[in-house]
């Protein structure tokens, strides 16, 4: 049975981590000593500072004892106590909480040598091999009771001071395009081992994945090392380089240098863009770099010599003004000039050291139109329509700006509402069921003046398809389509127009008897075919998002959602267009499958009837122009649009409405779904009504290339799925994040994320969440997480003597972000607790922790 004597408190000092600030724990009655033992207390010379081989020697005095000229290494202990947090629940006890056996561990150093320098002071060297793992609080020195004549124990607790150095790198921002980097550390205060190598540097952040191909340790505290990589270095993501603590002399952490990762460029603002027949402004961007101070028109060129470039504005660090000059008969023919133009700025007009090219196309404005509300108005419906326009504005519009037909040819507008670039528009039509049955098809389009550029000329919008059904706006069930099933029909429509070569050697009998592994084409092409009717949900989603108010100011952001509208128009009208024939296209195809299986004569002849009919109907809406461009131009063009940035551009977006990449895998994946069913099965049309004809027009042959860019463009641009266990990427702060215990203060703390990156993600908060069931949703558990330290929490730490009773409290305190009730608590005392020092009925003393409060913290890095 132990029996308890006296309490003594361990501290621990930090010199580069811990600020004073006072605090103690109470031990109370609840404080049990034994009345068997007297202790009496040796003082020390300092504090232990921390080496790496764990060898200490420290000298102790007593006043008023005389030792023992006889007290050798058998009569010293040094030993103390690690608390094992991994078996430790939250504590914050009115009452102090005594640790059982398994939730500390006891560790005893060996004693080398006892030297008496008078009889009242010794020196005492020790050395304990698990120190630098376990890095204790302290150390505490018994010498037993035998040392001395009074009978008592003497004891002295020994702080031990832990170093904090850090270490910077020569090169503090690289191009994530480059494939080699070459870096110079510097460590502070200490030295690099002699024998550092590759395999005692991590690599993190925007170097994961990469290698060191080089090392060389170029002077005691300097090392050379070359990061190189066969992908590219992840922009946007800091690189981390942490070395491992046991190549660095005396380091109680392992210590990390980051290096900012850029993709420097230039961003064309289209909203700011002006031009006459002879003029032009143009305001421009840098991302990832700024202008120089001393930035000038010198510093720009051109590389046609019809272009002067008269005149630059620095109008901040990142955003300036160019004024072009030249002669031109009309602004449409200056908007050719300028589109064909490549742009430089020097690299002595920049922050970095190469210069940036960039291009400028401005676009022709364009206008999609969404029918928001019909309602029944006696024999008429009255249908509230919402238009857009992209890349400019309206003009004035009038009811005679309209032209109109279909089901909308006998509209009779009722009022306008229009304001820059979007409009309200009311009219009645003949109603031709109820609402709820309400399915509307036909085009719409402006005259000339309607809409005006962004450089000031008026002109009309040729007429688009604007398809409603009431069934499917009022849907909330949002269906992605199977988008292995959609891979699988782009897949096969790819091989089957590569290999047939041109429309003479194709047939739609051929494409629905074409196998996919062990099944037609045409069936699967039908399964899909069923799930088009969601479409129109996909498409309505997505507009909001692109609409959406969580998305940030900034020019780049701006032209991903003129990029997305842009492309968003073309493919509504397209889909408009194909909606009315979507399930004529899928009963095709079903009767094809049936053609394929018959053998009944007359079966096959009423099938094939049916086949023709159906192909008749499907067939004349590919003769349809959309907005003045042939069927075949516009999926040409959509295509391209898809392929060629609407899809980085999306996915920009999504990054930027959520805090963490896993929340925008869906409406990720939506996208693709939408766009990838409208295309397939616009091709699918135009496939049916070239093929097996002369392709004079070349439609086959577009169609051919259309598909292969887009089978191609899907496959190394499906919705990464990440692992958890890899960390979740935090789009808001271009991190990827894991979550941590902390088991010790002494932790590297680079990489960690701080307090103000807490309440940037807090601003993007979605209504009604916390950040607390936010991180559990993207997949981290939070279920034991109470507190979370930051890079900036600022831990202080004191001892505080007991007067009359020789005990000390142990305390720590930290600003930490309180994830339970998502507010950030300043001077958190997380961490009080102190030891009791109890023999053994062997005579072994053992420092046993009573605790207060104890907080497991958490951190994410």
């Amino acid at each position: 049975m132990k029996k308890s004597v006296f309490n003594i408190i361990a501290v621990i000092i930090c010199a580069a981590v811990f600020i004073s600030c006072v605090s103690g724990c109470s031990v109370s009655e609840k404080d049990k000593n034994n009345k068997e033992h007297s202790f009496s207390e040796m003082k020390t010379d300092g504090e232990l500072a921390y080496n790496s081989k764990g060898e200490f020697s420290v000298n102790l005095s007593v006043d008023n004892i005389t030792l023992s000229d006889k007290t050798g290494i058998n009569d010293v202990k040094v030993f103390y106590s690690v608390i094992n947090s991994d078996k430790l629940t939250d504590i914050d006890a009115s009452d102090v909480v005594k640790l059982n056996d398994s939730e500390y561990k006891a560790v005893y150093a060996k004693v080398s040598a006892v030297t008496l320098n008078s009889g009242h002071s010794a020196t005492v060297s020790f050395n304990d091999s698990s120190f630098s793992r376990n890095r204790p609080d302290c150390f505490f020195i018994v010498f037993d009771k035998s040392t001395n004549e009074t009978g008592r124990y003497l004891v002295s607790m020994i702080p031990v001071r832990y170093p904090a150095y850090s270490a910077v790198s020569d090169t503090t921002q690289i191009r994530s395009e480059s494939s080699a980097n070459r870096f110079k550390l510097t460590l502070d205060k200490s030295s690099f081992a002699n024998g550092i190598n590759a395999d005692d540097i991590v690599l993190s952040g925007g170097f994961e994945g990469c290698k060191v191909s080089e090392i060389e340790r170029t002077g005691d505290n300097t090392l050379s090392l070359v990061i190189s990589t066969d992908n590219g270095y992840k922009s946007g993501e800091n690189g981390c380089i942490t070395i491992k603590r046991s190549a660095i002399a005396d380091a109680a952490v392992d210590v990390s240098a980051t290096v900012s990762i850029v993709s420097p460029s230039v961003v064309f603002s289209s909203a700011d863009f002006e031009a006459s027949t002879n003029y032009a402004r143009i305001t421009v961007s840098l991302v990832d770099c700024s202008f120089s101070d001393s930035v000038s028109v010198s510093m720009l060129g051109c590389d046609n010599g019809n272009v002067d470039i008269t005149r630059f504005d620095r109008v901040s660090a990142s955003e300036g003004v160019l004024y072009l000059s030249f002669d031109t008969e009309t602004p449409a023919k200056a908007i050719e000039l300028i589109s064909g133009c490549t742009f430089t700025i020097k690299d002595t007009a920049l922050s970095i050291n190469y210069p940036l090219h960039f291009n400028v196309n401005p676009e022709n404005p364009d206008v999609s139109a969404t029918i928001t509300e019909v309602k029944e108005n006696g024999s008429d419906f009255s249908v509230t329509a919402q238009l857009g326009v992209v890349d400019g504005s309206f003009n004035v519009i009038s009811k005679n700006s309209f032209i109109f037909s279909g089901d909308y040819s006998k509209a009779v507008i009722t009022s306008i509402t229009a304001q820059d670039n979007s409009a309200t528009v009311c009219f009645d039509i003949p109603r031709t069921s109820s609402a709820g049955n309400a399915e509307l098809y036909g085009t719409l389009g402006l005259k000339s003046g309607a809409v005006v550029s962004r450089w000031g000329t008026q002109t009309g919008i040729s007429s688009f398809p604007l398809y409603y059904s009431y069934s499917e706006s009022n849907n909330s069930k949002i269906v992605i389509p199977d988008a292995q099933k959609l891979n699988k029909v782009c897949e096969a429509l790819n091989e089957y127009t590569g290999f047939t070569g041109v429309s003479g050697n194709a047939s739609l009998e051929d494409l629905a008897g074409y196998k996919i592994g062990n099944t037609n084409f045409g069936k699967i092409f039908f399964e899909q075919c069923e799930k088009y009717s969601g479409v129109y949900g996909l498409i309505n989603k997505t507009d909001k998002l692109v609409k959406s108010d969580r998305i940030s100011a900034g020019t780049q952001n701006i032209e991903y959602v003129f990029a997305v509208e842009r492309y968003m128009n073309d493919i509504k009208a397209l889909h408009s267009l194909i909606k009315p024939v979507s399930d004529s296209l899928a009963r095709l195809f079903a009767v094809y499958e049936s053609m394929n299986s018959t053998k009944d004569k007359q079966e096959l002849e009423a099938l094939t009837s049916e086949a023709d009919e159906l192909i008749g109907k499907i067939t004349s809406v590919y003769s349809t122009k959309i907005k003045g461009i042939s069927y075949s131009e516009m999926l040409d063009r959509v295509t391209k649009e898809y392929c060629g940035g609407a899809l980085t551009a999306f996915d920009s977006i999504c990054d930027d409405i959520y805090n963490w990449y896993p929340q925008s895998v869906n409406d990720k994946k939506m996208f693709r779904a939408m766009s990838q069913s409208v295309i397939v099965n616009a091709a699918a049309i135009q496939f049916i009504s070239v093929a097996g004809s002369e392709d004079t027009s070349g439609a086959y042959a577009s169609l051919s290339d259309d598909i292969s860019k887009l089978y191609r463009y899907t496959d190394s641009n499906q919705v990464e799925e990440i692992d958890n266990g890899d960390g979740v990427l935090c789009t808001t702060l271009d991190r990827t994040f894991r979550l941590q215990k902390v088991n010790s203060a002494l932790h590297n703390a680079v990489n960690e994320i701080s307090l103000s990156e807490i309440s940037q993600l807090e601003n993007m908060l979605e209504k009604d969440s916390t950040l607390e069931s936010e991180l559990a949703k993207v997949g981290f558990d939070v279920s034991p997480v109470r507190y979370i330290v930051c890079s900036d929490s600022d831990i202080t730490s004191r001892s505080q003597m007991e007067q009359g009773r020789r005990a000390y409290s142990f305390v720590r305190r930290a600003t930490l972000y309180d994830l339970t009730s998502s507010q950030t608590v300043s001077e958190k005392e997380y961490c009080n607790y102190y030891y009791s020092i109890e023999i053994g009925e062997d005579g072994t003393p053992v420092a046993v922790p009573y605790v207060n409060v104890y907080y497991r913290l958490y951190t994410l890095k």
